[in-house]
């Protein structure tokens, strides 16, 4: 394959466009538009492999320049370079980052159909004109190249007014990048050489890989003019190239691809593989006509080898004085040594051409493809450009460093540093992350959006819907906020713990005669007593003011009088003050009658003098 070699700047154009491209007059540049199909990003590889882009400032000049000869085009979709790639319907030029508004959409375009389409094809509509149509970028459409003429330089002296070409070098941009005696071809960018040496294909090889070469590849026109306009020497003369079908007899291949190749110019009757051995392709210029013939590989022949230039790793540019961002994706931030677009993309954060402008709009990742996450911190959701790391942190009830994950089951808020109340219902006391409501509801006994407010006014159970008992007691029928029970016991006739029973009646109606019976009793009781006390009164007065006695009675003494058993003493007399009553027969010497009276009930009277054992009798009344 054509190898590539560091130099210190590539190659040119020409000041006229190739053949094929069209030449722009109001913008000097060259507009080619290709026929086959790709997503608008291999189409612009495709355009970059050529030294170019996509079509770019599209007008009615370049327009008439892409279809007044395509009229296979009048009705098929061409990717252009316009995008709104970076932000959603800004629309902008490869060359420019300015809002554009004074393109030919067509009417109601652009839409951005299912928020997918980013990319801008131009339509020649019959009967209509040529539109613009926003696109879903990975769809496959014909795509127009362009690349600039601008070369200006002074008139009278040649040199270039604003320097060389990336693709040239010295003053007067007249001297190609490809070493002494070593051809330039503009069509592949590479640097061309016949070598008049013969060797085998296999030493020719060999000597092209020792100059950072390979033996030629994909030979066509422009080539064989490099190789022969000046080699008077080679007509009828053989050069090995990198065409051979050693691996598989009849599949020829050139050295970059293994793919099996049918379009080169192969001279009459050839390859015919004589006697089975001819596997390796020369050119030969016979009779001002050049054609490719197989040969056996051991033969001498001459040979051409074949060489892109680029400039050293990371350059980039005019005399490769410009490095490639370090935002350039791949292991070797590697870019285009022409213009510095990166090669393999960009590095995570970073967009654009040469990866040199930060994602915005809260987006991050590749090609800044992805978004902050919504629950990031701050005002504006602000994260990390490359990985997405939240830059203040998270939001209430969010927690890890993109803030993806709501916080753990038992916790919310800021850093997930509160505990859910462990009055919410559920086995975790679930609650919500964000703001630490119960997500079940609360615990009986329990009410606002937390559960942290035991029930008031009265009231208890589940949302504190239940009120307490009227027949509660105190003052203010106050009972347990959780399970309704009374504080403070119930009012009469009620019990249970919520007071909500009536007592038993039965038992209620003995209890009220019960006390009844003993009021009654009490009041009787009293009765008696106070008729008894009356009665007691009475009497004593009656005897002690009256001047006759029924008994004539003696001073006796009360043991030796009475010495039978008949009488007793109802209670001992410790004082001259006290009184007592005696039980004893009494017998009147006045009387006829020898026969004892009936026990009377005596009134004794105490005397100092009495004995203990020895009471006198002073005077005897009939009770």
């Amino acid at each position: 394959m054509a190898h590539k070699i560091q130099f210190t700047s590539t190659i040119s154009n020409k000041a006229s466009c190739p053949p094929g491209w069209h030449t722009s007059k109001t913008s000097r540049s060259c507009i080619k538009l290709f026929l086959s199909r790709k997503s608008w990003d291999d189409a612009r590889k495709a355009c970059q492999a050529q030294g170019a882009d996509l079509l770019i400032n599209y007008n009615k000049e370049k327009e008439k320049l892409i279809y007044e000869d395509e009229d296979t085009l009048l009705t098929q979709e061409c990717w252009i370079g316009l995008n709104d790639r970076n932000h959603e319907g800004d629309f902008n030029w490869l060359d420019d980052r300015q809002k554009i508004t004074n393109v030919p959409w067509y009417p109601g375009e652009p839409n951005n159909y299912k928020n997918r389409q980013h990319c801008v094809i131009v339509n020649n509509k019959p009967n209509l004109g040529v539109f613009l149509f926003d696109q879903w970028c990975i769809h496959t459409r014909y795509f127009i190249c362009e690349f600039s003429l601008e070369n200006a330089c002074d008139k009278y002296s040649g040199f270039c007014i604003s320097g060389c070409d990336e693709r040239y070098k010295k003053n007067r941009c007249d001297a190609q990048l490809c070493p002494p005696v070593w051809r330039t071809s503009k069509t592949s960018r590479s640097c061309v050489k016949v070598f008049l040496s013969k060797k085998s294909w296999g030493d020719a090889r060999k000597a092209c890989q020792a100059h950072g070469a390979d033996l030629l590849i994909n030979y066509n026109q422009e080539k064989e003019k490099l190789i022969y306009e000046e080699k008077d020497t080679l007509p009828n003369n053989d050069c090995w190239i990198g065409l051979n079908d050693r691996n598989h007899e009849g599949n020829f291949n050139w050295l970059d691809n293994g793919q099996k190749i049918t379009n080169v110019p192969w001279a009459d009757g050839e390859p015919n593989n004589v006697r089975n051995r001819q596997h390796c392709v020369t050119v030969r210029n016979r009779n001002n006509e050049t054609r490719l013939y197989d040969q056996w590989c051991e033969s001498s022949r001459y040979f051409i080898c074949e060489f892109i230039p680029v400039c050293a790793k990371n350059r980039y540019g005019a005399n490769c004085s410009k490095t490639c961002s370090e935002n350039c994706g791949g292991p070797e931030n590697a870019c285009d040594n022409l213009n510095g677009v990166c090669t393999s993309g960009c590095d995570k954060g970073y967009q654009g051409q040469r990866c040199d402008a930060e994602c915005t709009n809260n987006k991050f990742g590749v090609n800044c493809s992805e978004n902050c996450n919504q629950n990031c911190g701050g005002p504006n959701n602000a994260c990390d450009v490359r990985h997405g790391v939240c830059s203040d942190g998270c939001d209430d009830g969010y927690q890890g460093e993109k803030c993806e994950a709501p916080c753990n089951k038992r916790t919310f808020g800021a850093n997930c540093s509160k505990s859910c109340s462990k009055q919410c219902v559920g086995p975790n006391n679930d609650c919500n992350n964000v703001d630490g409501s119960c997500i079940f509801g609360c615990t009986d006994g329990y009410e606002g959006e937390r559960c942290e407010n035991p029930c008031g006014n009265n009231t208890f159970g589940a949302n504190c819907s239940e009120t307490c008992s009227k027949t509660c007691g105190g003052p203010h029928n106050t009972c347990d906020h959780v399970n309704g029970s009374c504080i403070f016991g119930c009012v009469d006739g009620y019990q249970g713990e919520r007071c909500a029973d009536l007592l038993d009646p039965e038992l209620e109606t003995g209890f009220y005669y019960s006390k009844i019976a003993i009021i009654a009793a009490s009041i009787f009781v009293l009765g008696v007593l106070t008729c008894f006390m009356m009665c007691a009164i009475i009497q004593y007065s009656f005897h002690d003011t009256s001047s006759e006695s029924t008994f004539d009675g003696k001073e006796t003494m009360l043991n030796s009088s009475y010495p039978d058993e008949s009488s007793s003493l109802f209670e001992t007399a410790d004082s001259f003050s006290d009184e007592i009553y005696a039980n004893f027969p009494v017998r009147f010497a006045s009387q006829e009658k020898s026969s004892n009276v009936p026990a009377r009930s005596v009134l004794i009277k105490n005397h100092s003098n009495f004995s203990t054992h020895s009471r006198s009798v002073e005077e005897f009344y009939d009770t």
